[in-house]
């Protein structure tokens, strides 16, 4: 399609003719529509980053919550056993811990299931909260003299070491369902009696 310019020249019957084009973006349309395989390509890229970027966002976010529990549990179980400790061989000397184990035990589990809020039946501590996921089990507890194996050592002077499992995760996470994590904890605490 031709049309005048409207820009003369200084001679009345000379015109610039130029071409007008005016579907020349419509074009670009069309030839982008017909050929959509970078489009597809970005599309389908778009659509598979932001599920796995919100996925990778969801467990970061379980796992920092997880490992702060675990922190927050086994500082609860470090205090338990440290005044468990303290306590048995109060006004004693601390060698004697062997005799005291059942004492110590006991206020072990009363120490914990107060911080827990819970009840203590044999081994195991059910906590009446939504906080905790489970029961607390403890597995070992035990009295130990220097020399004595202890979870990641041996042992520097008289104390107790315990062995629990406690839960940290029972929830249901997407894509991967139904989740149940429970960690175990080992604790070594020092009997401070007098020394005679």
């Amino acid at each position: 399609m031709l049309a005048k310019s409207g820009v003369h020249s200084g001679n009345s019957d000379v015109f610039h003719r130029t071409r007008v084009a005016p579907y020349r973006s419509h074009r670009r349309v069309n030839r982008l529509l017909e050929n959509e395989s970078g489009f597809i390509s970005t599309q389908l890229m778009v659509s598979f980053i932001f599920p796995t970027v919100i996925l990778i966002t969801v467990l970061l976010l379980a796992t920092l919550g997880v490992s702060m529990k675990k922190e927050k549990y086994y500082s609860w179980v470090g205090n338990a056993m440290d005044f468990a400790a303290e306590a048995s061989v109060l006004g004693t000397d601390s060698a004697r811990v062997i005799y005291f184990e059942g004492i110590a035990k006991q206020y072990f589990k009363d120490a914990l299931t107060g911080m827990v809020d819970g009840t203590a039946s044999g081994n195991t501590i059910t906590p009446h909260g939504s906080a905790i996921p489970g029961d607390v089990t403890i597995q070992e507890f035990k009295a130990v003299e220097p020399g004595d194996a202890i979870p990641g050592g041996v042992a520097g002077q008289y104390g107790y070491t315990t062995t629990l499992e406690f839960p940290l995760l029972n929830t249901e996470l997407p894509i991967l369902g139904k989740q149940y994590l429970v960690t175990k904890m080992h604790y070594y605490a020092v009997a401070k009696g007098i020394e005679g």
